[in-house]
């Protein structure tokens, strides 16, 4: 037989619990998270486009916070600088990714409501296929790098390399590493035009007389041959430092100030657990 102190024991504690499943809104606080979340909605989308350097680390980034809390659902489609930064301000998405910073011309056309946000720190490595690394093509100098790419120099062994035609990658329009690299260096006359630092790596790697550029962060794969640039190469410490001439910051953009969502992401990408995996990537962290 059930007494009265258990019997209430009881309903007290089916009380509680029953509150506790009726609880609209949780606090979670996870590191570098901390979100208002509403159990009866679904998750709220979050949509990050744009440089597709930044794509590979913020797609990380996505996964780790969508599975730390469930109020917001982030997105990544790497689509190119220019296209990021449009989106965002056509309110086609949330945040843009750019390698680059917005230019002159982006503000006249879209305005000025573009809140910056820095990332993480890359450089823009050059790479070329193993038989001419192999050779001993170690290091070029900005001349040598401009002449390449403007058609002057089109064989690699006035470069003290094999007796072989250069076969010359570059960034298509819109490429935020690629505007950086024509800015830096020169702008492109003879080239083949890839759209992505993923095709620039898979075209030297499959070739035996190509040179390209790309990302540090692509450039960490085993599989390519990173030349020293003016006789630095671009490590971590280079970049830092300054040393490694086509180093360059990582940007993330919104529409005005970020609303609530917007800052949820923005926070832990610029938070310990966040720039931990910046490091990850290749990459050169913000935080010290």
């Amino acid at each position: 037989m059930t007494t009265k102190p258990e019997s209430l024991m009881r309903g007290v504690v089916m009380a509680i619990f029953l509150v506790a499943a009726v609880v609209v809104f949780v606090f979670i606080s996870y590191d570098d998270i901390a979100i208002d979340q509403d159990l009866s909605q679904k998750p709220a989308a979050l949509s990050v486009t744009g440089s597709t350097t930044i794509a590979p680390l913020a797609e990380m980034w996505a996964q780790v916070f969508n599975e730390r809390q469930s109020a917001i659902l982030v997105s990544v489609q790497g689509s190119g600088t220019a296209t990021g930064i449009r989106d965002v301000a056509t309110d086609v998405a949330d945040i843009a990714m750019a390698s680059r910073k917005v230019n002159d011309q982006e503000v006249d056309f879209y305005g000025d409501g573009f809140e910056e946000f820095l990332i993480s720190y890359d450089a823009i490595s050059i790479i070329v296929s193993k038989p001419i690394r192999g050779s001993g093509v170690t290091n070029l100098n900005r001349d040598e790098v401009g002449a390449i790419y403007s058609g002057k120099i089109t064989n690699w062994k006035n470069l003290g390399g094999p007796d072989q035609k250069i076969y010359v990658v570059a960034r298509s329009a819109g490429s935020g590493t690629g505007d950086v690299f024509n800015e830096k260096i020169t702008t492109p006359g003879v080239a083949i035009y890839c759209d992505s630092n993923a095709e620039v790596r898979d075209v030297i790697m499959t070739g035996d007389n190509a040179i390209g550029y790309l990302s540090s962060g692509y450039a960490q794969d085993c599989r390519l041959c990173t030349l020293a640039y003016e006789g630095v190469l671009p490590s971590s410490e280079n970049i830092t430092n300054g040393s490694y001439h086509l180093s360059r910051e990582l940007y993330m953009y919104t529409w005005g100030v970020p609303d609530e969502n917007e800052r949820a992401f923005l926070k832990f990408v610029l938070g310990k657990d966040g720039q931990t995996l910046v490091q990850g990537a290749g990459l050169v962290p913000v935080l010290e």
